[in-house]
């Protein structure tokens, strides 16, 4: 299945919008599709659990925030994908998530993605959880964290990934901002990544 070139002019989700409802996408893939708001290809608002694996997205956008994926609430899950190429004028140039969404990203690939905030990945999700596992960042920006911004009281889990040729004004490869937001790093190879503010 694949979702090409669609467009959402108000609300969010190029290609699907969820609201209050679960699903799953596998061996899906999204191309060139933007919307006007969040979620260049896919909006989830209360998703109860959202599952993708094997999913493909190339050269989606939006105009505010998460090019690929915007999720607020929800339980989200990404396996074995590849997001590249996404823009997003805000925050997530691949995904963001917000509003307490829990979720989790494993053995996935983020290529040449950019945004303001989190060139592939945002996360203000306050009492949601975002874990990040064994996956790749190459060639992300942002100008502030180039591959990954967490926000808000927000708590990020990132194990044995690699990040490289990553780049932003402020954290080339992780930017972290608010009191009490919490990081915890482990097993992260980072190489040729750079920052323009010291």
């Amino acid at each position: 299945v694949e979702f090409s070139e669609n467009r959402a002019i108000s609300y969010g989700g190029g290609a699907v919008y969820v609201n209050n409802a679960s699903v799953a996408f596998n061996s899906v893939e999204f191309a060139s599709n933007l919307s006007k708001y969040n979620g260049g290809a896919v909006a989830l608002y209360a998703a109860n659990k959202a599952i993708f694996k094997n999913v493909k997205s190339d050269a989606d956008s939006a105009e505010n925030d998460g090019a690929f994926l915007f999720a607020s609430a929800g339980d989200i899950s990404v396996y074995d994908s590849e997001i590249k190429n996404g823009v997003a004028a805000g925050n997530g140039g691949a995904m963001a998530f917000t509003n307490g969404s829990a979720s989790q990203v494993i053995r996935t690939v983020f290529e040449g993605n950019s945004a303001a905030n989190g060139g592939a990945i945002y996360a203000n999700t306050a009492s949601g959880n975002t874990l990040v596992h064994s996956s790749t960042f190459i060639h992300n920006t942002a100008s502030k964290g180039g591959a990954l911004t967490v926000a808000g009281e927000s708590t990020l889990g990132l194990y044995n990934t690699v990040a490289k040729l990553n780049s932003a004004e402020y954290g080339g490869v992780l930017c972290i901002s608010d009191d009490g937001t919490k990081a915890d790093v482990n097993a992260l190879t980072v190489s040729g990544n750079t920052a323009s503010v010291a």
